[in-house]
């Protein structure tokens, strides 16, 4: 209580603004961690040192006070590690390990306290200094503690970060793809990592391939996901040929934000709480995928990269329709075999039409195959997810399912001595069926977008 009143006796606007600035601040990291979006990344590295400034500028105007330096350091204690609080929201959000996140609360808090012995030291020597040089001594000893402060956040991270990526490098079939990876999977990764070093829960073969399931601790439907995703590599090595990788490892982890699944060469992580129940997708369907889970899509999605993608090499970011819209029509291919053909149908409107009403007005007027670099979700969504997807769904209408599988194995082979990008698919279709290569340009590379009703609910 002593404390408190001491905060409460030195408390100034200055210190309210501080404190306004770390509740502020811990909310947008917290949204850092959960979302992982460019926007919400540029706030959080940007409002952590504001966070920490103010903490700093409270910190040096509550010592300068002159009153009893109990109640002054006190003040400045309680600033200080309400400063650290947006930075331990977000050290437990990337932490794989929860001690790892105790192992940094323990940190800081040592350096607050190490603060807090210092100011008081410093505090209770009797200066014969004139009053107007001694307040100018302890505001410089406060900003400056404050400023060595604003580091520790960083060396903290850093150090969580160098802990994941030491894990995934004792995982051999992880480092090729985290490489590449972005920075929100490094924690996925490093808890598939984890897994590996244990049995699977379920492991078993469909044809050539290899299929594993690790769950870890995760309350998951291990069976149903193994049945599905064994009916899904079945279903594309049919159509496509065997995947590059003869081993694919599927695993149930945590992923960050909308992201419900990442995939890589021979492995598959997908987000827990979407194979809890793989077969219940209502709600997914409704909200075009933004809201609610359905497991088994997600799987079909990914599990689709391991042939577009596969081990190719993959174009500019701003060319990601050649794989991702390639995986979203393979899953509704699949899709249509193992639901029929009326499902199917009513997918392309739930799913792909519906993400492209997410954001109708930009869908219609930019071109799928120069997608910008910050985008928003729902702009991504309806762009890249949404009416390049339908792309690949009409040129099928005009060449046939047959003759379009014909056209994504081309493109495996072409891709596989350069590189996989639009041109590669496009050029591709264009072997099998010239009419269908014209559908498909218009659906990805003219900016006015066709109308739906020429692909939803023909």
């Amino acid at each position: 209580m002593a404390g408190v009143r001491g905060f409460l006796s030195c408390t100034s606007r200055t210190t309210l603004e501080a404190l306004g600035v770390q509740a502020l601040g811990t909310v947008i990291l917290s949204a850092v961690a959960a979302t992982g979006t460019p926007w919400s990344l540029a706030a959080g590295v940007l409002w952590l040192p504001a966070a920490q400034w103010a903490a700093a500028r409270a910190a040096a105007r509550a010592v300068a006070a002159g009153r009893s330096a109990r109640r002054a350091a006190a003040a400045v204690w309680l600033v200080l590690l309400v400063g650290f609080l947006p930075g331990l929201a977000y050290f437990g959000a990337v932490a794989v390990d929860p001690w790892v996140a105790v192992r940094a609360t323990v940190a800081v808090a040592l350096v607050a306290v190490a603060g807090l012995a210092l100011l008081l030291a410093t505090s209770r020597r009797r200066s014969s200094e004139a009053p107007d040089e001694h307040v100018k001594r302890r505001r410089l000893l406060a900003a400056g503690l404050g400023l060595a402060l604003l580091g520790v956040p960083y060396l903290v991270d850093a150090g969580l970060r160098q802990s994941l990526r030491n894990r995934i490098e004792a995982c051999p079939r992880m480092v090729p793809y985290a490489a590449a990876a972005p920075q929100s999977t490094t924690r996925p990764l490093a808890e598939a990592c984890a897994q590996l070093a244990g049995k699977p829960a379920v492991l078993g073969t469909s044809g050539a391939v290899t299929i594993e399931v690790y769950a870890g601790a995760r309350q998951v439907d291990v069976r149903v996901v193994y049945a599905e995703a064994v009916s899904i590599v079945r279903h594309l090595t049919a159509a496509l040929g065997p995947p590059d990788d003869p081993r694919i490892t599927v695993s149930a982890v945590r992923m960050p934000g909308p992201v419900r699944g990442s995939a890589g060469p021979g492995f598959v992580l997908l987000d827990a709480a979407e194979i809890t129940e793989p077969r219940g997708c209502a709600e997914f369907r409704r909200s075009a995928g933004t809201k609610g889970t359905c497991g088994a899509w997600v799987l079909a999605h990914e599990l689709a990269h391991q042939w577009f993608p596969g081990a190719a090499p993959l174009g500019p970011a701003n060319e990601q329709i050649a794989w991702e819209a390639t995986a979203d029509y393979l899953a509704w291919d699949w899709w249509r075999s193992r639901y029929g053909r009326a499902d199917a149908d009513r997918l392309t409107g739930d799913l792909f039409a519906g993400r492209v009403r997410l954001a109708a007005e930009f869908a219609s007027s930019h071109a799928p195959v120069n997608v910008p670099l910050l985008l928003t979700d729902r702009r991504a969504r309806a762009l890249v997810r949404g009416r390049a997807s339908l792309g690949l769904v009409a040129a099928e209408g005009v060449a046939g399912r047959g003759a379009l599988m014909d056209s994504l194995r081309y493109a495996r082979d072409a891709a596989a001595d350069s590189e996989l990008t639009t041109s590669t698919i496009i050029d591709a279709v264009g072997r099998v069926s010239p009419r269908a290569e014209g559908v498909l340009k218009v659906w990805w590379t003219r900016p006015a977008m066709p109308d739906l009703r020429s692909v939803v609910g023909r």
